[in-house]
C-alpha cells in the first residue's frame, strides 16, 4: 500500500502509463499500412491490438485521474492530450498512403466555389455531394468566414 501511495502521490504511474501508450503508438505506426480502403470499418479492422491497448491506456488514464481526484502538473495534462491527439489523427495522416482529412482544404476551397460561382458543376466531389457542398457554403456565409 505504502508503494501505491507514492506512485499516485509522484505521478509516476501517469508517467509510466503514457510512455507505454506513447510506444505502443510507435509501434503501430512503423507497423500498419493502409493502401486502400476496401469497406467503412476496414480500418478498424486492420489496426493491431497494441493500437487499441494504447488508446485504453490513454482514456484509463483520463479516468484515473478524475476519479481519484489526483493533481499532476499541467504539462502532464498537455502531454495526455497530444498523444491522445496523436492515437486519434496522427495515426491516420501516417500510416494511410492518402489521408482523407486531409481533403478538407479541398473541400473548402469548393464551398468558396458554390459561393463564388452559384453552382456546383465542375468537379466530381461537387457533383456526387451536392448538399454537403451547399450546406458548407451556407455555413461559410452565416459565420462570415473568410471566404
Amino acid at each position: 500500500m505504502q508503494i501505491y501511495n507514492i506512485l499516485l502521490t509522484n505521478n509516476y504511474i501517469v508517467y509510466i502509463s503514457l510512455f507505454v501508450a506513447f510506444i505502443l503508438w510507435i509501434i503501430t505506426i512503423s507497423s500498419v499500412t493502409i493502401t486502400e480502403i476496401t469497406s467503412p470499418f476496414y480500418v478498424f479492422s486492420i489496426l493491431p491490438l497494441y493500437y487499441w491497448i494504447g488508446i485504453f491506456i490513454i482514456i484509463s488514464i483520463f479516468v484515473f485521474k478524475y476519479i481519484y481526484n489526483l493533481s499532476t502538473q499541467i504539462y502532464l495534462d498537455y502531454l495526455f492530450i497530444i498523444l491522445f491527439c496523436l492515437y486519434l489523427y496522427g495515426t491516420f495522416s501516417i500510416i494511410m498512403e492518402n489521408p482523407r482529412f486531409m481533403d478538407v482544404y479541398m473541400h473548402s476551397g469548393f464551398a468558396i466555389k458554390v459561393i463564388n460561382n452559384a453552382h456546383i458543376e465542375g468537379s466530381r466531389y461537387l457533383e456526387e455531394n451536392p448538399l454537403a457542398f451547399i450546406w458548407l457554403a451556407t455555413f461559410t456565409l452565416i459565420t462570415k468566414l473568410d471566404y
